[in-house]
């Protein structure tokens, strides 16, 4: 199975490409060279005494990705129509079982998401995400798209505005945020810093003090960035 996956795989990027903001299962294109980039801003603005407002936006999306919104992606980007039918055909009535301490379930069917161990998966998210957010994207480093997505903006109104495009782009088509997880990080400037939103929600601060009042350091913004991806 895995090698049949490998050939469509090959056969599908000739066909269709992915943007330049998504980091995430492409090859040559990872999160050393995001990081990179972010940092490079970063240090322009530390240099200004400048503000820079990031969110981490945790998805639950590759276990969440609706079959249907799968293939009007693989569509939507070029793909023979040959090659969405095999993807089609791949994830139609898929079963699964759970197997713990007290023994293995019976199967049940699985109707929603990416298969877990798929070398073909990856890269239809990285199709889904890529049609998902064609009107709200941005070039890197303002949005970076791993399997989860960072927004960057120079003021809170502006990453707040961001946030809420990305979140209506995204759950629109079945795709959700996680709040427990999604996070703020604010470096640069004076003086105390409010709380970004999330819908009716104060999204967790993640820095120094846990408090939104304190700042944080290039390095130290850096350390937490790679801690999150």
């Amino acid at each position: 199975m895995k090698i049949h996956e490998q050939v469509l795989e090959k056969r599908i990027r000739n066909e269709a490409s992915i943007s330049e903001e998504q980091f995430g299962f492409m090859l040559g294109n990872g999160t050393v060279d995001a990081i990179f980039a972010l940092r490079q801003t970063m240090e322009k603005y530390a240099e200004r005494h400048g503000r820079l407002h990031l969110v981490f936006i945790d998805l639950k999306a590759y276990n969440w990705v609706p079959r249907q919104e799968m293939q009007r992606c693989v569509r939507e980007k070029g793909v023979s129509e040959k090659y969405v039918k095999v993807v089609q055909d791949m994830n139609a009535e898929v079963t699964t079982q759970v197997r713990s301490n007290e023994g293995t379930t019976e199967k049940f069917s699985v109707r929603v998401g990416l298969h877990q161990g798929s070398t073909l998966g990856p890269y239809i998210f990285d199709f889904v995400m890529d049609v998902i957010t064609s009107d709200v994207r941005e070039e890197v480093p303002w949005a970076v798209m791993f399997v989860d997505v960072l927004l960057v903006n120079l003021t809170i109104e502006g990453v707040e505005i961001k946030l809420k495009l990305w979140r209506q782009a995204l759950e629109d088509r079945g795709l959700r945020i996680s709040r427990a997880k999604t996070e703020y990080l604010w470096m640069g400037g004076e003086g105390k810093q409010d709380a970004v939103k999330l819908g009716l929600d104060d999204i967790k601060w993640h820095g120094l003090g846990n408090k939104p009042q304190d700042t944080m350091g290039l390095d130290e913004l850096e350390e937490t960035i790679r801690n999150i991806m």
